[in-house]
C-alpha cells in the first residue's frame, strides 16, 4: 500500500522534473554537447573518418564528379600536392569573380549540385563556405584527405580547408576565397591552421600558392590573416554538412542525449561541458520520476 504524503510528492517531484526538461529542450543549443579536441589528436595522421562528407551524398553526383576531375586531372596530375591545386585553381577561377553575398535560400545542399548551380549562372553570388564545400567534395571525390574548418569569429565566420599531404605527413591549410591554395613554410612544409596559428606575430612568414601559378610570401601581420588566422576564435572541424544526415531525426536524438557530434572543436580556452552532463543528469531524474509515479498509481489500484 503506497502512503498519499509519498505518492503526492512523487508527482510534484515529477512535474518539477518535467518543467525543468521542457525549459532545457526550449534552449537546448546552451546545453548541447561540445566536442573539443586536442591539436594533437587533429593533426594526427589522417583516417577515414573525414570521408563521410563525400560518401553522405548521392552517388549519381558522386560519378559525375569523378568523371569532371578525370577530365581535368590528365597527364602528369598524380601527385597529391599537384592535384590539390589544379583543383582548387579550376574552383577559384570558375567562381572567384562569384564571390559576395547570396540569395537567402540557395537550392542545393548536394556539392555537386551547388556546382551545377553556380555554372550555369555567373551572376549567382557566393560565399567561402560554398567554394570550401565544392573543394572539400571533389577532393575527396580524387581521394585526397579533406575537410571543411570554419572560423567562428564573431559575427564574421570564415570557411576554409585542410588536406593531408602522406608523404610529409601533414595537413595543408587551402583558403580559395583569397587565392591561398596551398600554404606552406618559406622551405615548403605544408602548414595546417594549427601550425600557421602558433606562428608569432612578427619574424616568420610563409609561402602561397596561387591559382596563376606563380607563389607570394605572406606575412602573420597581413589584412585578413591577421583577421581570422591569427585568432584565437573556436575552429569547428566538420566531418560532414549534410543536412539529411546532421539533421535526420534519429541523429538529432542521439545528439541531445549522447556526447556525440558531426564536427570537432580546436579551441585556445576550451568551456566546461557541465551544462551538457547537467542536461543528462535532469533527464534521467525525469525518467526514474515517471518510473516512481507510474509505479506508485498501478500500485494504489491492487
Amino acid at each position: 500500500m503506497s502512503v498519499p504524503g509519498t505518492r503526492k510528492f512523487s508527482l510534484l517531484l515529477f512535474g518539477l522534473l518535467t518543467v525543468i526538461n521542457s525549459g532545457i529542450f526550449l534552449f537546448k543549443e546552451k546545453f548541447a554537447f561540445k566536442p573539443y579536441a586536442e591539436s594533437s589528436v587533429l593533426y594526427a595522421p589522417a583516417s577515414s573518418e573525414w570521408n563521410r562528407f563525400f560518401t553522405d551524398f548521392p552517388g549519381e553526383g558522386q560519378a559525375q564528379a569523378k568523371r569532371l576531375l578525370d577530365s581535368l586531372l590528365t597527364g602528369s596530375d598524380t601527385a597529391r600536392r599537384v592535384q590539390i591545386i589544379r583543383i582548387s585553381s579550376f574552383l577559384y577561377q570558375e567562381f572567384g569573380k562569384q564571390l559576395g553575398k547570396p540569395s537567402p535560400v540557395v537550392p542545393y545542399t548536394d556539392p555537386w549540385e551547388m556546382y551545377r548551380f553556380y555554372k550555369a549562372d555567373t551572376t549567382r553570388k557566393l560565399w567561402c563556405g560554398h567554394l570550401a564545400m565544392m573543394f572539400n567534395y571533389f577532393c575527396l571525390a580524387r581521394g585526397i584527405e579533406t575537410r571543411m574548418i570554419e572560423i567562428m569569429k564573431p559575427g564574421d565566420h570564415h570557411v576554409v580547408n585542410e588536406c593531408y599531404l602522406p608523404g610529409v605527413q601533414q595537413w595543408a591549410l587551402v583558403d580559395i576565397t583569397y587565392d591561398q591554395l596551398l600554404v606552406s613554410t618559406e622551405s615548403d612544409l605544408p602548414l595546417g591552421l594549427a601550425a600557421v596559428r602558433r606562428m608569432p606575430a612578427v619574424g616568420k612568414s610563409w609561402r602561397v600558392q596561387m591559382a596563376n601559378d606563380s607563389q607570394r610570401i605572406f606575412r602573420p601581420d597581413t589584412g585578413y590573416v591577421q583577421n581570422y588566422y591569427m585568432t584565437g576564435d573556436p575552429a569547428y572541424y566538420y566531418s560532414t554538412l549534410n543536412p539529411k544526415v546532421v539533421y535526420r531525426t534519429s541523429e538529432k536524438i542521439r545528439r541531445y542525449f549522447l556526447p556525440e557530434s558531426w564536427y570537432r572543436i580546436l579551441a585556445s580556452a576550451p568551456s566546461s561541458n557541465f551544462l551538457f552532463y547537467l542536461k543528462q543528469g535532469l533527464a534521467l531524474a525525469w525518467l526514474l520520476s515517471l518510473f516512481f509515479v507510474v509505479r506508485r498509481i498501478f500500485g494504489s489500484r491492487k
